[in-house]
């Protein structure tokens, strides 16, 4: 039998939608997986095979065939592992295909079944909502964050058991509530100068630059310019409070974590196969060289 899932894949702050198809059939038993994968995706049929059998849904000796297309796009990260499952489960008769049309599912699968959260989740949920995708399943943990994007149903799950039973209406799949951006917890500071009410002192304004974004100590100047560095420090941290969510999201860091770093996100390809954050300083928009 034959099954489609949606999902996406994260480069940069853009996401990329990705299909996984599921074919399930008579042969050798084997569990192959094509479509340009790297290494962790590659180990998503063990961790899924292994938290089947754990849930109680051992894969039959069978034939199965994991396509992870358009085959041109490099696929990384652990985010795979839960569509890869649901392709299967709905490849085996296990799950309703016709549940799975117009719902974009992600999230990384434990060995004993639970779901854990992944990064990038933001720009994912905003791109279904952008084709019009009717709902995402995340994990539990990434709800709070997806649930920003407006516009589109959002369900949070926590097991793969869970999984199953609710796209067989055994239970109800929870719904995160829709969160607002700039709800995040203040944090009091006392108001002090910032480099913009500053004329000249590039050198200075570098040097301080420079010590805040590698979290090194404040460099030691001779007056007045110790005065300069010494006071302004604050002000580039509060530069951090601009809320840049996609950038921020695709970072190991979930939202509610209060953020006191000067640097933002920024693209820079490291090789022609992946596009990794790099360092931007946020009090200019530029870039840190």
């Amino acid at each position: 039998m034959y099954s489609i899932v949606s999902t996406a894949i994260v480069r940069g702050i853009e996401s990329i939608p990705i299909r996984v198809e599921a074919d399930v059939t008579d042969g050798m038993p084997v569990f192959e997986m094509v479509g340009f994968l790297s290494a962790e995706v590659r180990e998503a049929r063990e961790r899924v095979r292994t938290a089947l059998k754990n849930c109680g849904y051992r894969l039959p000796p069978k034939r199965i065939t994991i396509n992870l297309s358009p085959a041109y796009v490099r696929k990384s990260g652990s985010s795979f592992d839960l569509p890869v499952a649901v392709a299967v489960l709905a490849a085996m008769g296990i799950i309703p295909k016709d549940r799975l049309e117009q719902l974009l599912i992600v999230g990384e699968v434990g060995l004993d079944g639970r779901i854990k959260p992944i990064h990038g989740v933001l720009p994912i949920v905003t791109k279904a909502a952008q084709e019009r995708m009717d709902a995402c399943m995340v994990p539990v943990e990434n709800a709070k964050e997806a649930a920003l994007v407006k516009g589109i149903r959002l369900f949070g799950v926590n097991t793969l058991e869970e999984v199953i039973k609710g796209f067989n209406d055994e239970i109800k799949f929870w719904e995160p509530e829709k969160e607002e951006i700039g709800h995040e917890k203040k944090v009091k500071r006392k108001e002090v100068p910032d480099f913009s009410e500053i004329n000249g002192q590039q050198f200075v304004k570098r040097a301080c630059e420079i010590a805040v974004s590698g979290r090194h100590n404040r460099p030691d100047l001779p007056p007045p310019r110790h005065e300069v560095g010494h006071q302004l420090r604050p002000g580039l941290r509060r530069a951090a409070d601009v809320p840049r969510y996609e950038e921020r999201h695709v970072r190991p860091q979930l939202l509610g974590s209060a953020c006191h770093h000067p640097a933002g996100l920024c693209c820079r390809a490291d090789n022609a196969a992946a596009i990794i954050p790099g360092i931007k300083n946020m009090n200019t928009g530029k870039i840190l060289k």
